[in-house]
């Protein structure tokens, strides 16, 4: 079975065909399909934009699609930066964006965070699966300890969670589908 990655990032790309190594899948990126644009973010939630990209790369392959979204939710920030984890500061860079927190974390002594991911899988049609998951923190103080926590803020996070937890739950949707189930 074909499955495409709903993204056009290519690290992306790799650690998914890790993941679901063994499975009857040929698993290929959103470049294979030139004609289809990149698929839109604009959810309230992580599960909103998954879902989004998931069925949006679908219908426009008539193939199964698999998307993510995840990000980084801190309780002193009322949730923030969330969706917007990527773009949280103007220039959107890894650099900036840690700067960004560390800033609007200075007054809070409530450090408590956690790592969304949110895993999508649509076929042609209506058929849907979601499964989402969270890595508990909390972040430093010092730039350099926030560096090695977040050091996937700047891209998705899609395996950043607990490795293993994401590989099952992803390979047992994907499983399923393959067995025709």
């Amino acid at each position: 079975m074909r499955l495409v990655l709903a993204s056009l990032n290519a690290h992306k790309l790799t650690e998914i065909r890790a993941l679901l190594a063994g499975l009857p899948l040929d698993v290929v990126g959103l470049d294979a399909f030139p004609a289809v644009p990149e698929p839109p973010e604009t959810g309230a939630t992580f599960e909103d934009n998954a879902l989004q990209k998931a069925v949006f790369v679908a219908e426009a392959t008539g193939l199964p699609a698999l998307a993510d979204d995840s990000g980084l939710a801190v309780d002193a920030l009322g949730g923030a930066p969330g969706v917007h984890s990527k773009r949280f500061s103007p220039e959107g860079t890894a650099a900036a964006n840690n700067a960004l927190l560390l800033a609007r974390l200075a007054p809070h002594t409530d450090r408590r965070a956690r790592f969304v991911c949110v895993l999508a899988l649509a076929g042609p049609g209506s058929e849907v699966n979601l499964t989402h998951d969270a890595l508990a923190s909390e972040i430093g103080s010092a730039r350099e300890v926030v560096s090695r926590q977040l050091s996937r803020f700047e891209r998705s996070g899609l395996v950043a969670l607990a490795r293993g937890k994401v590989t099952l739950l992803a390979r047992g949707t994907l499983e399923r589908k393959a067995a025709g189930g």
